[in-house]
């Protein structure tokens, strides 16, 4: 009898005592994706990616990426470059919630810096969304 109350103790408090590691296993900060401004692919005179495109692609290799992403596109704290990169990550990943974020993003008003090569330009939220929909969007694209 006390065998089975160690028992029963034990099968009812291991899952309480994961639940912390199973909670930090599933944050993932996306806010490295609201960088200065939006670039793909390689920078500088190094030909490295941004760190805000690195943190996409880390985000890409978790299971819950596509969750991650879609509430970046709906957090209106989020700025306009993290909402495309969340757009670019969505694509990449194949979502089924890539049309609809193109299509919100479309329709977004303002400007975003956008490094182009060597070269900031400033364009308009809706024109780099189009670009992400007819370009590759991965690195270079």
């Amino acid at each position: 009898m006390v065998l089975m109350k160690v028992r029963l103790r034990t099968l009812l408090l291991a899952p309480l005592l994961c639940l912390p590691l199973l909670g930090q296993a599933s944050l993932f900060d996306a806010t490295p994706l609201d960088a200065q401004q939006f670039h793909l692919g390689l920078e500088g005179l190094a030909g490295q990616i941004s760190p805000a495109e690195a943190h996409l692609d880390d985000l890409l290799r978790r299971p819950e990426a596509n969750a991650i992403l879609l509430s970046v596109i709906d957090d209106p704290r989020r700025s306009a470059v993290a909402k495309l990169y969340a757009l670019c990550g969505l694509k990449r990943l194949g979502s089924g919630g890539y049309g609809a974020a193109l299509d919100r993003l479309r329709g977004t008003d303002g400007q975003v810096p956008v490094l182009s090569g060597d070269q900031l330009l400033v364009e308009s939220v809706g024109q780099v969304a189009e670009r992400i929909e007819t370009q590759q969007c991965d690195e270079g694209g």
